[in-house]
């Protein structure tokens, strides 16, 4: 009788020690994220900044499992919001940042194609052949720990919805909807500086002026949203909800789009390169084709992510809409039995 008692008056002591589990497998993972990061990284490869990035993540995915033990610990529900939100926004960052490290290995292997000689010196021991399966391999390492780390990360999250998700449901919208606008000023901003290094160029720029008009759409949509949701409008949370699903299947065009644009930075830059290196000399720029190329190619694919971080933030924020609509319609309905 004593177990049953207190079985329901904790139903969720499982819950709570399975988020203990992997809060506390976040904070050791974190570290091996950070040491391969460092690891990559000390290679010298310069056109890799998603090492450098996973590299801080590692802390933070450390840092968030401090804090959910601790809301764990207090049965904090405050602390848990905080911890789910933090979780989703470090999840997709951390998936697109190691697709980003995927996406650059043959970048890699050019790299050290064309640097090798000033690279011996970070490669003691190794012939270039050798070093480039080596780098090969670290980045690869990176991302399965990565992978590792959101399986885990998900898990916490699933674990936390079972606790508050009544809260969840009914600041998902607002949440979702403020960064929205931040993320959509942003996607302005890459998209004025990718358009910037591709005047040079005859490279086509459909994308900038999709990323451009989505951002502002955006901005206006977080605006709208978090309206929408303050005063619980539900016709303008449904507009706002198929509004939503039209400008994601656009950004998420432009982003593939723009990553499969780098793959024509070579072939564009040598049809034209007489004209274009006139016009980067006529700015006041003195460089190599190749370094050249490099860095076009590398602002096409960072462009690119970035529209699949915006994708996946659209995504949660159509969904954060579903779901306050249907805590919108409980309440009505609860409303309605009340009266009558």
């Amino acid at each position: 009788m004593q177990t049953q008692e207190k079985t329901k008056k904790n139903p969720h002591t499982f819950t709570r020690w399975i988020l203990g589990v992997c809060s506390a497998t976040l904070i050791a993972l974190g570290p091996i994220i950070m040491t391969l990061g460092y690891q990559a990284n000390k290679f010298g490869v310069e056109i890799l900044i998603a090492d450098k990035a996973l590299m801080g993540m590692g802390g933070i995915v450390s840092m968030l499992g401090i804090i959910a033990i601790v809301g764990n610990m207090i049965k904090s529900s405050k602390v848990l919001l905080f911890t789910f939100y933090s979780s989703i926004i470090l999840i997709i960052f951390i998936s697109v940042f190691a697709l980003g490290a995927w996406l650059m290995l043959n970048d890699i292997q050019d790299f050290i194609d064309r640097n090798w000689e000033s690279l011996r010196n970070s490669a003691q021991g190794y012939s270039m052949a050798g070093f480039k399966r080596h780098a090969e391999s670290e980045i690869q390492s990176l991302i399965a720990f990565s992978f590792a780390v959101n399986m885990i990360m998900i898990s916490a999250e699933a674990n936390i919805w079972n606790l508050i998700r009544k809260k969840i449901r009914e600041s998902l919208f607002p949440v979702t909807s403020l960064i929205l606008s931040i993320l959509g000023s942003a996607l302005i901003a890459v998209s004025f500086y990718s358009a910037q290094h591709s005047n040079y160029t005859q490279l086509p720029s459909w994308t900038n002026f999709i990323f451009v008009f989505i951002g502002f759409s955006m901005m206006g949509l977080g605006i709208l949203g978090y309206y929408a949701a303050t005063h619980s409008r539900q016709t303008m949370i449904i507009w706002f909800a198929t509004t939503l699903g039209f400008i994601s299947i656009m950004i998420l065009v432009a982003g593939i789009g723009s990553i499969l644009l780098s793959s024509l930075v070579m072939k564009y830059l040598e049809d034209s390169w007489p004209q274009i290196n006139a016009n980067l000399q006529e700015a006041g720029y003195d460089v190599e084709i190749e370094d050249f190329g490099e860095e076009l190619k590398m602002n096409f694919k960072f462009a690119g992510l970035f529209g699949i971080v915006n994708f996946c933030f659209l995504v949660l924020s159509f969904a954060g809409a579903m779901l306050y609509l249907g805590h919108l319609k409980k309440k009505q309905e609860s409303m309605k039995a009340i009266f009558n």
